[in-house]
């Protein structure tokens, strides 16, 4: 496989890429950087080319994805594994929808965050990331993703979430996993 693949936990429905970036765009303002959202949600390896994400509702992906489903439209996503340790922070930061954690990222390191472009998509991601694995959010339907063993160490139970379908990995020349 292109990824390495582990159940990150005994119990886990399946294999998942803990610690992700994920990153989409508020489909109302595609300029508006600020509202670009990254995040860290976790995703679970469901097939070759499927994943399925938890985003709750409180989150600025679910805010993206309302407005993408409304529009009855695709919502594009990119999944960045192997970030900068302080992007992952401020991804896990809750800031507000109009504040870029890449801004913010970049603020605390005293010097710009390298970015690129993702390759299907307007999307904005880490240019050192190891992995992008970009796609889109099936709009409108939810599949089973779960369970997965939270960080207290409880397992939360199988729900119904996203299912995003996979056009296009890429990485860097010996990708770290």
């Amino acid at each position: 496989e292109l990824i390495p693949l582990f159940r990150i936990n005994q119990n886990d429905g399946g294999c998942y890429f803990s610690k992700a970036c994920v990153v989409s765009r508020d489909p109302d303002n595609p300029d508006d950087l600020d509202k670009e959202n990254v995040g860290i949600y976790r995703v679970m390896v469901q097939g070759r080319d499927t994943l399925g994400m938890q985003g709750l509702p409180y989150h600025d992906f679910a805010r993206h994805l309302k407005i993408a489903e409304e529009k009855d439209m695709p919502l594009p996503v990119a999944i960045c594994i192997g970030n900068p340790p302080l992007l992952t922070t401020m991804a896990a930061t809750p800031l507000a929808y109009d504040q870029s954690e890449y801004k913010a990222t970049s603020a605390v390191m005293g010097e710009p965050l390298e970015l690129t472009t993702a390759m299907e998509s307007n999307l904005n991601v880490p240019a050192t990331a190891e992995y992008v694995i970009e796609g889109e959010v099936i709009p409108r339907q939810r599949f089973c993703e779960g369970p997965f063993g939270e960080f207290p160490g409880s397992y939360s139970g199988v729900r119904n979430q996203i299912r995003i379908k996979v056009k296009r990995v890429t990485h860097r020349r010996n990708p770290i996993h």
